[in-house]
């Protein structure tokens, strides 16, 4: 998939809606340094289990994160190629920026 896709292709609301949520950036950031579950995620945070649980739903719905089981516990973690391919489209927008920054700097 290519990062343009994740702009314009018909996941693009359910990323974006992920990433607008303070909490679940939190959550990412947490999942990035350590697999969890939801009643760690949540005391970490100081959210309920339940508002953690929903917020990881919606980071899974997403692609950003998956769980797997791990006895009577969902262990989720971030999706590290997807998490690439997001900050790979940043790139790709912020180098685009800079190129039309570069040009007005140029003709000023």
């Amino acid at each position: 998939m290519t990062p343009t896709h994740l702009l314009t292709g018909p996941e693009a609301d359910a990323l974006f809606s992920a990433l607008a949520d303070p909490t679940r950036r939190r959550i990412l950031q947490r999942l990035g340094a350590q697999p969890d579950d939801a009643g760690s995620v949540g005391r970490g945070l100081g959210i309920s289990r339940q508002a953690a649980a929903k917020h990881l739903r919606v980071l899974e719905d997403a692609g950003l994160v998956s769980a797997s089981r791990s006895s009577r516990r969902r262990i989720h973690t971030t999706d590290p190629e997807r998490i690439r391919a997001v900050s790979e489209l940043f790139g790709a927008v912020a180098r685009g920026w800079e190129k039309r920054l570069d040009r007005i700097a140029a003709h000023a």
